[in-house]
This record gives structure tokens, sequence and C-alpha cells, in this order.
């Protein structure tokens, strides 16, 4: 290891066979940099378990598991990780918290007032507006009793997946730098190479939640007169509010009629691949996305992608790898009907291109770079690396 400091990463919850979102990126990311760096991953998943068993590689990295108080399981309150934290972490070190809204997120900043560290937050999307108008009253909470706003301007810096996910940092008033570094992928070996004839199947595979916009792709999937067009809608439900949305989703499908519409329970490791594998188009029309990990899932697996404008995956036509569409019927059923009317070949041209795209700017060698430079410009100063963005 080449650093005179540790990195102690903070994340929430690590959901099963790592699902999705920062429950994939952020094991991913202490991967990629213990080599280089002491690297440390906090977690809080309830009831204590070894949570090595949920990742789908052999961690390298120390993990350091705690228990919750059963009685605040929403918000993941663990005395426990508040008081060990101090003790773990030295003077010199630094802490990167990975999202907000549960206190997890909130003990690294109380942290700061009693040590000599530098404290890095990575919002993962939870400072969105479409995510501000989700559980407000939790929201309310963490603002008002907990103080998180007035918290996170102590904070030494944050870290954007994308230029999207920088500008809502900065509409909030953050003045900190923040590193616009991407999630990265690891690339599989095995692709799609082949489309189907005479029949074109999408896929959503992700979480089941109001703000992926599944209840309008439902709604125009209905306008989709084609028996050879299929639709798997494959997810995981979070919390209940997920399962409520579940339950709406599959209530509007059997009202509509709609009989080319299936829904598939979580998938992970192995049975994901061939998920992927075995479809031809994905397609996320999510309200709002701060990186959507999922999209570069699945062009790393050689499919074309649709998605709405409300991701940072604007560049997709223009690298002829998939389509970028607005939230309204017209635009997403124009586009599916676009996608289901291509032959394999093109099919397989978009993508193989989108692939690429992928392993060229999303590989993890790449970036685990970036945040070692990151980490080292925070704790030791001098010139502020290209991708920091100063208020």
């Amino acid at each position: 290891m080449n650093s005179s400091y540790s990195v102690h990463h903070i994340c929430s919850f690590i959901a099963k066979k790592q699902l999705g979102g920062h429950s994939y990126s952020v094991p991913a990311l202490c991967e990629s940099l213990v080599e280089k760096i002491d690297t440390h991953l906090h977690v809080t998943n309830g009831e204590l378990s070894d949570i090595s068993n949920n990742l789908v590689f052999n961690p390298s990295f120390t993990i350091h598991e705690y228990k919750t108080n059963p009685l605040l399981k929403s918000i993941l309150s663990s005395k426990t990780f508040k008081s060990n934290l101090k003790k773990i972490v030295k003077d010199g070190d630094i802490i990167h918290s990975h999202g907000l809204w549960r206190m997890p997120n909130i003990y690294p900043l109380l942290a700061k007032e009693d040590n000599d560290i530098k404290i890095i937050v990575s919002p993962r999307g939870s400072l969105s507006q479409a995510a501000l108008n989700i559980s407000k009253y939790k929201k309310y909470f963490f603002k008002n009793i907990f103080r998180q706003n007035e918290l996170l301007k102590k904070c030494d810096g944050f870290h954007a997946t994308s230029i999207k996910e920088k500008n809502e940092i900065r509409i909030l008033g953050y003045k900190q730098p923040i590193a616009i570094i991407s999630n990265g992928i690891n690339m599989p070996s095995r692709y799609r190479k082949s489309f189907n004839k005479n029949r074109t199947k999408f896929l959503y595979l992700g979480r089941i939640y109001p703000i992926k916009g599944l209840d309008l792709l439902i709604k125009v999937w209905k306008k989709i007169d084609d028996k050879n067009a299929s639709l798997d809608i494959c997810g995981f439900k979070k919390n209940n509010e997920d399962l409520n949305y579940y339950k709406s989703l599959k209530k509007l499908t059997k009202k509509l009629g709609i009989k080319n519409i299936t829904f598939s329970d979580e998938v992970s490791g192995e049975d994901k691949k061939q998920k992927f594998i075995e479809n031809d188009v994905f397609i996320l029309p999510s309200k709002s996305e701060n990186f959507g990990l999922v999209i570069a899932e699945a062009m790393s697996y050689g499919l074309p992608v649709i998605t709405s404008e409300h991701t940072p995956w604007k560049f997709l036509e223009e690298k002829k790898c998939g389509w970028v569409v607005k939230l309204n019927e017209k635009s997403l059923l124009s586009t599916i009907n676009v996608a289901k009317g291509l032959n394999p070949i093109d099919l397989k041209e978009m993508g193989y291109r989108g692939r690429l795209l992928v392993e060229n700017k999303y590989n993890w060698n790449k970036l685990n770079a970036k945040y070692s430079e990151y980490y080292n410009w925070l704790n030791t100063g001098g010139n502020n690396p290209e991708f920091v963005d100063l208020f």
C-alpha cells in the first residue's frame, strides 16, 4: 500500500448479492482501491450477519459490521457504530460516506468534531429533486432534528457520479470541492452476440420504485400492438413503499389487459447475467438518475438502451448505442417502435458500440486512480485535479 492514511467507506447497508446501486458500486470501489490504500467498509444491515456473504466476490478490504437498534431500523441507528467509528478512525484518515438520510451517514460528520480527519460525501442521487420529494417526513427529521444540512457544510468535499449530480449539490448551496467520478463496471466475458430475428425482447431490471417510471412504461406498452415484442420487468422491492408500487403496477397491467408483460423476481449472480444475455433491448424510463449504473451494466452485456432525458446518459444517440426519450407516452412509444423494428444486425452493432464505450470509459482501473488522486489532494493540497469542481 502506498498511502500513509486509511480510507473508511460508510455504506448504510449492502443488499443481498449486491442487487444494484451503491450495494454494487461501493464494495467494488473498495476492492479496486485496496492494493493502493488501506481500505475499510463500515456497514449496518440490521441484524448482525456476515456481510461478505452478500457480496459476489471475496473481499480483500476490511469489513466492519454493526447491529442496529430494532426500534429505529428505518434510519439504521447504531450506538455501537457511532462509538466504534471514533475509536477506529485515526487523525489523518479519510471517511468517504455514501448516501444520506440514515444515521450511519450522520455519524462521520459528528466524528469530525473530535478528530483531524477529512470527510467526503457521495449523495448517490439522494439530493436530486425527485428523491427529495419522497419520504418527506423522514427528511424533515434529518434536516431539523439530526441537523444533516448543517453538518454537511462541515464536510471537506463531495463526490458526484455525473455533472448532473454535481449541479444538484451546487443548487442546494454547498460550496465545497466536488469530484466528478463515475461509477465503474467489471466487464463480463459473456455478452449478447446474436439477436432475435422475429421477436424483440425488452428488459427492465432494477429496483421497483416510483422514480423508475414503470407506470408510464406499462401505459405505453398497452399501445404496442405486436405479439412479437415482450417486456420483462425484473426487480427487487426494498421496503413497503416499493411493494405497494409493485402491486399497483401488476394491477394496472391486469386492468389494461396486457398479455406480453411478465414480472420477474429479483436476480443476482449468474441469473442476473443470464437476464441481460437473453434479452435484446434494455429500457429505463427513469424520472431521475444520478448515474444509472444498470445502464452501464446493460451496455457491458451488449444491449442497446432506451432511457430518459433525466439521466446522465444523453450521449447514447450520439454514440449510436441507444435512444434518449422525453418522459411522455408519444416519445417513449415511438422509440420502442423504432427499436423493435430494427433487424438483428443493427441491434448487434448498437450493442457492441455500447460495450466498447463502457469498457473504455468506466473501467475500474482508470477510475480508482482518480479516487486516489482526490483523496491525496484533500490530504496534502496543491493544484486541484481537473475532474474536481471548485466553487
